[in-house]
């Protein structure tokens, strides 16, 4: 910029969410620091119904309804048989929603989940495990080298002098995706069933035909009359060990759930240890 230029940002406080993947938890606090600057509010929401925005202001008291706004409704209940194409399904974690999208599918429904990089992640996992004359795995012998795979993360944590082994991202993340893969695995007969599995139920193309599943991270931006978040009990996911700028990015991944909605926005009170018998 010009010494007598001007520099615009345009940002969101409450949805810094991305501070895992190295993105600066303070980045919109960082440029306001910045000599002369002038902070101009953009509070008022004109996605959401009325109701929806005083969900919301329990996280963000600053948020407000447009003066057209709908009046929107908050709802709970403990099933997903109400789910219909162009309705999102939102949740904390990558699992529960595999375990509902394959539940729905299993049933005629269609659903897909958000995420090719997700799918590939799984698919690179599975590679890595595989011989190296290209023999097919059994699934078997699939879900022992994940195991594996899980400890060696483990091992290497340790030897870096970390304690807490089970609350580091770099653990968390090879533990959940080896869940996804086993939870997928569940539903197939063999390992290119599995793979031929994950390609179908993970797209990035958005469709009216179905009902897509997202975690909150990918529906960031994101938005549809009706969504149902499951498993909130883990939004926030709120561990121990956890920094003070983690608390804060889990309760702005509430925030950026709530409000993807547009009319409804309901709560799937089924806690994820429970998900496997969520009704469909």
């Amino acid at each position: 910029v010009k010494r007598c230029g001007k520099f615009i940002a345009a940002g969101d406080r409450r949805q810094s969410i991305m501070g895992f993947g190295s993105a600066l938890s303070d980045s919109f606090d960082q440029l306001c620091r910045r000599a002369n600057n002038v902070e101009l509010p953009l509070s008022v929401n004109y996605r959401c119904g009325f109701n929806i925005v005083n969900e919301a202001k329990t996280y963000v008291p600053q948020i407000e309804q447009c003066e057209t706004a709908e009046p929107g409704e908050v709802i709970h209940t403990t099933t997903l048989t109400d789910a219909r194409p162009g309705d999102m399904i939102l949740c904390r974690k990558t699992n529960p929603l595999l375990v509902v999208a394959l539940n729905m599918i299993r049933r005629g429904k269609s659903a897909y989940v958000l995420g090719t990089e997700i799918a590939n992640r799984m698919k690179q996992m599975i590679d890595r495990v595989s011989d190296d004359d290209g023999s097919l795995l059994t699934l078997s012998v699939l879900d022992s080298k994940l195991s594996w795979l899980i400890r060696q993360k483990a091992d290497e944590l340790r030897a870096r002098g970390i304690q807490s082994v089970g609350t580091h991202p770099a653990y968390i993340a090879v533990a959940d995706a080896v869940t996804c893969i086993r939870t997928v695995a569940s539903a197939c007969e063999d390992v290119p069933d599995l793979l031929a599995m994950i390609d179908k139920l993970f797209a990035d193309t958005q469709s009216g035909n179905a009902v897509v599943l997202s975690t909150v991270h990918r529906a960031k931006g994101l938005e549809t009359d009706r969504v149902f978040i499951i498993c909130p009990e883990i939004l926030p996911w709120i561990m121990p060990g956890q920094l003070e700028w983690e608390r804060q990015q889990e309760m702005n991944l509430r925030y950026v759930a709530i409000t993807r909605p547009k009319k409804t926005l309901v709560y799937v009170d089924v806690s994820e240890k429970e998900i496997n018998k969520l009704e469909v």
